[in-house]
């Protein structure tokens, strides 16, 4: 009888524990991987980074931000955000991973014009100041000058001839953001943090 009793309360705190996790990875902070070159040489395929989660609940975006967001996709509550997570894990139990998650450079924010001439970004007539891409920067799908609608940002990634972003699928909405890069943490040699 003792015994099933130091199973039953290791199983409590093993999910308690559990729990605690998924709330964290939820509504506090995640690692995520970088899959592809389009934040090259910022970020590159193989790279591991600490994503936090709280400063866009309070605030919005800044420009130069690096963000994961769900391509596509909105977390309209914290439910919502709960189950992002839990369909995360069912995922990887899988070996899959969601192949909407990007990580891109906030470039606009709501009400910013986006122009795109010669090869170079302009925001609001200006020459961009947080250029971070030497590639020269083209059109693609989206028509400009474009004004960010509100609630949403326009993302560019870093290597820019070979980024799926606003120049191909339009703006971002807020609710698609899972949060901001903090820290590359992988490979050991190239610690770095973006904050």
């Amino acid at each position: 009888m003792k015994a099933i009793k130091e199973i039953i309360k290791l199983m409590l705190q093993l999910m308690t524990a559990v729990l605690i996790v998924m709330f964290l990875n939820s509504y506090v902070f995640a690692f995520s991987g970088v899959s592809g070159q389009s934040m090259n040489n910022t970020l590159n395929h193989g790279d591991f980074l600490l994503v936090e989660k709280i400063s866009y609940y309070n605030n919005s975006p800044e420009k130069g931000d690096i963000i994961i967001f769900l391509k596509g996709e909105t977390n309209e509550s914290l439910l919502d955000q709960f189950s992002t997570t839990l369909e995360d894990y069912n995922l990887k139990i899988h070996g899959e991973v969601r192949k909407n998650r990007l990580v891109k450079r906030v470039i606009g924010l709501p009400g910013d014009i986006i122009t795109i001439k010669n090869n170079q970004v302009y925001v609001n007539g200006e020459l961009t100041s947080i250029e971070s891409s030497v590639e020269p920067t083209t059109t693609r799908n989206i028509g400009f000058p474009l004004t960010v609608p509100n609630d949403q940002v326009f993302v560019l990634g870093d290597n820019r001839p070979n980024s799926n972003d606003s120049r191909t699928f339009g703006c971002v909405e807020m609710k698609s953001i899972e949060g901001k890069v903090l820290l590359r943490l992988w490979p050991f040699n190239t610690l770095e943090s973006f904050n």
